[in-house]
């Protein structure tokens, strides 16, 4: 059995991403609620979170409102191949993460424009600013 880790304060990057990939990959059909997603969390990367942690990131908050909207039943009447089936989850599970990485995208866009602002409020040239980062020496020797 897996132990399960208490959450740290504040979740990375990666690990946001790994939780996206799992509302992402949510069936259709299948209710999505915060307990849910939080199990499954538990299960598959072994930390334990709470709701007010997880809705405290967009993120993963529009995540969750945009699976919650896609596995909502729909009832169409019409039998579909196990294969069509499995191609459409596949298809809408790559246009919401593309829609949760277009939304990440304008997020760091507008970061991006609020630096450039207060850099040049500071005098800081593009020049200076583009500057390589320093080399790290590293050495075998404490």
């Amino acid at each position: 059995m897996r132990k399960i880790k208490k959450a740290k304060k504040h979740l990375d990057s990666p690990t946001i991403e790994k939780i996206c990939g799992l509302i992402d990959g949510w069936k259709q059909g299948d209710k999505i609620t915060w307990s849910k997603l939080i199990q499954k969390i538990e299960l598959n990367i072994g930390i334990s979170y709470t709701r007010q942690c997880l809705d405290r990131y967009p993120q993963i908050k529009g995540a969750f409102q945009a699976s919650k909207d896609r596995v909502r039943p729909e009832f169409n009447g019409k039998p579909m191949s196990a294969e069509l089936v499995a191609a459409r989850q596949r298809i809408e599970k790559l246009e919401i993460e593309n829609e949760r990485l277009k939304m990440t995208n304008n997020a760091l866009l507008e970061q991006f424009a609020r630096w450039t602002y207060n850099a040049s409020n500071r005098g800081l040239t593009p020049e200076f600013l583009n500057q390589n980062l320093p080399d790290i020496h590293r050495s075998n020797k404490y």
